[in-house]
């Protein structure tokens, strides 16, 4: 992977005044602030979504700040979600974010340099109180999409969350368990053609004892449904659910009727569509934080023009892990970006990096 450095633009202020869906007749504006209190967007109307600000900088940010924002206005005022974006509105309010410009811009220009524009591609970045610094959304057909919040399947960036986590945590795993990489059972196609099930992405198995760690480095399917058998299901709910309140419905309701075998790949594997890139970034907190998780934001506080308050995040941090289930599940993640892991390409000299990647068709 090449080294990509960090390229600090001159900071722009956007001005959207024509060319957007607004809100009737209701005039005004809304001021929004980055990080260092430096101004990054002035809306004189509404955006219907990211499309309308899809040619500004920083507008996968902007949708969600100010769909943050009046999330947090309807629940202050008690007030609908499109009347509180009014109020944001009338009241020229100010919206004071944890935008991080430079960030932004490096992760926008890796993006062009790239070359990949006919493909989706989202980034979303938060420290580690839960602030999200950086979101970054690269649409190609659909742009409407804003791709760093859409729900999407998550595949094998799952498994740390959804099994191995909650399994070294519970006690029913460790790093050095071993488990058998081998097909668990064989299933039909649509076409009534059997195959082994789960597949590796390798198309291959070992047949072997593989450790966890080995497993979560090369992220081998077999293991990860092994180990949720062993965690059990429903545990996984409820440990997803008190931790991040994520709610499975789709495959509670499943589970519920066809029993937990029935739908353990879908969860082992990430094949649900629960999550966005947004949401990711603040669970994977944990692993860093010694297990304490803080819902992500990009609001900080928000005033009306005469800088009387109307909001202020208040966001508390959460221990959901043990601190030495977090060092456990810490060291695994980085292995996956060692030589020989699926991440490996993601390696930066001199600096500590823990990732987990996830593939899977739709």
């Amino acid at each position: 992977m090449k080294r990509i450095v960090s390229v600090v633009l001159s900071v722009l202020t956007v001005v959207l005044m024509s060319g957007l869906s607004g809100c009737g007749k209701t005039k005004g504006e809304i001021h929004i602030f980055d990080a260092g209190g430096k101004e990054a967007a002035v809306l004189k109307t509404i955006p219907n979504g990211v499309n309308d600000i899809k040619n500004t900088p920083y507008s996968a940010y902007i949708d969600e700040a100010l769909n943050e924002s009046a999330l947090c206005i309807a629940n202050e005022k008690g007030i609908s979600y499109e009347e509180s974006k009014e109020y944001l509105l009338k009241n020229k309010c100010k919206i004071y974010t944890s935008l991080n410009k430079s960030v932004s811009e490096t992760i926008e220009n890796a993006y062009k340099n790239a070359k990949i524009e006919k493909t989706d591609f989202a980034c979303a970045i938060t420290d580690l109180n839960g602030n999200v610094i950086a979101l970054f959304s690269g649409n190609s057909e659909d742009k409407t999409k804003n791709h760093a919040t859409d729900k999407t399947p998550p595949y094998s960036s799952f498994k740390p969350l959804g099994v191995y986590a909650p399994a070294i945590e519970n006690g029913v795993a460790h790093w050095s368990k071993a488990y058998l990489d081998s097909p668990i059972k064989k299933i039909k196609s649509q076409s009534g053609i059997e195959y082994d099930w789960p597949a590796n992405a390798t198309d291959s198995y070992t047949n072997d004892n593989v450790i966890l760690a080995n497993a979560v480095k090369t992220s081998l399917n077999t293991v990860a449904v092994r180990c949720m058998q062993d965690l059990g299901v429903q545990n996984s709910f409820d440990f997803l659910k008190k931790s991040f309140d994520l709610e499975l419905e789709d495959e509670n309701k499943k589970a519920a009727v066809y029993g937990e075998e029935e739908i353990i790949g879908n969860v082992a594997l990430g094949y649900f569509t629960a999550v966005s890139p947004y949401d990711m970034a603040g669970y994977y907190q944990i692993f860093a934080t010694g297990g304490k998780y803080i819902k992500p934001h990009t609001v900080l506080k928000i005033t009306d023009e005469n800088n009387h308050s109307l909001y202020e995040n208040k966001s508390e941090e959460k221990q959901v892990i043990k601190e030495q289930t977090a060092f456990i599940m810490n060291k695994m993640l980085q292995n996956v970006v060692s030589p020989g892991g699926t991440g490996e390409k993601a390696r930066v000299e001199d600096i500590p990096v823990g990732g987990k990647t996830g593939t899977g068709d739709e």
